[in-house]
């Protein structure tokens, strides 16, 4: 809860109303990230992820288990940064009654928390294809990840096609062949379709119509049926990407180090009582194969 003091006593009465404010408006902008994220909780100043490489094939039983090596493989950091933002109210606002105007700064302090989550889930896929490199030293998409730390074989989850029926097919087939850091097959399968809102109509006629959407034959669809995604936070107009959301919750993750609070104090000198929201979180991904995307562009 807000914590409070001896000034200011009849805006120190509002604030529990500032604060429900401030996490209801939190609350109405839709987390649409979290369906793809896997959220945890974290007690320490970073989190480290090492990898352990797959095992093979079991091996029938002579008399003696054969026991396999299980290497280690790349390691992956999560640190927690602090955010804070805040809102001022003064002594003035108070005595005038101004309170539509000190609602709107802790409504919008909502708004601007919720609105700046989403956007620092979304530029995980906004850098997909160029900028921030992940833990195998490649960007998130790229035709050219090493298959583990001790074999450079290039897996590819890149394309560059526009959406469409056929391309869609490509990567889902795509996504479904990237193998484990053996080569081995994976139950790796598509079902969300992500796209900017600019795709939306295309993302639509894809998995909802029952017939091929560009097929003068009215061939059934083999996409019908797949989820879609909107997320007007892709700042592409033409990316687009395949997941499977099962395997992104446990390789795609946020971490929650300190949950979104919110607090108050008076400055006496100035006539002032200070809001601020205030977070630690952290997020990235440890494995690449829980997606492939295209940039469009092609």
């Amino acid at each position: 809860m807000v914590q409070s003091s001896t000034q200011f006593q009849s805006l120190v009465d509002l604030d529990p109303v500032l604060e429900d404010i401030f996490f209801q408006s939190y609350g109405q902008i839709p987390m649409m990230g979290q369906t793809i994220f896997g959220m945890r909780n974290a007690t320490k100043d970073k989190v480290t992820d090492q990898l352990i490489g797959s095992f093979g094939d079991p091996k029938e039983f002579k008399g003696k288990v054969e026991y396999d090596e299980s290497l280690p493989d790349f390691q992956v950091e999560y640190t927690f940064p602090e955010y804070a933002n805040g809102f001022m109210v003064t002594r003035k606002m108070l005595d005038d009654l101004q309170y539509d105007g000190i609602f709107d700064r802790a409504d919008n302090l909502g708004q601007s928390f919720a609105r700046w989550e989403e956007k620092v889930k979304a530029n995980i896929f906004n850098n997909a294809f160029s900028g921030t490199t992940g833990y195998d030293g490649k960007v998130l998409c790229a035709n050219n990840h090493p298959r583990s730390q001790s074999d450079t074989t290039a897996v590819d989850n890149l394309l560059t096609a526009a959406l469409s029926s056929d391309s869609l097919e490509t990567a889902i087939v795509q996504l479904a062949n990237l193998g484990d850091d053996l080569g081995q097959q994976t139950s790796v399968m598509a079902n969300l379709l992500l796209v900017p809102w600019q795709l939306r109509k295309t993302a639509h006629e894809l998995g909802m119509s029952e017939l091929t959407p560009e097929d003068a034959n009215t061939a059934a669809n083999v996409h019908f049926g797949m989820q879609y995604m909107v997320w007007p936070f892709l700042t592409s107009s033409t990316a687009w990407f395949v997941l499977d959301t099962g395997v992104s919750n446990l390789w795609l993750k946020w971490y929650d180090r300190i949950p979104l609070e919110f607090a108050a104090q008076d400055d006496f000198n100035t006539l002032i009582r200070q809001y601020r929201a205030y977070r630690r979180l952290g997020l990235g991904y440890s494995n690449f194969r829980f997606v492939v995307g295209s940039t469009g562009a092609g």
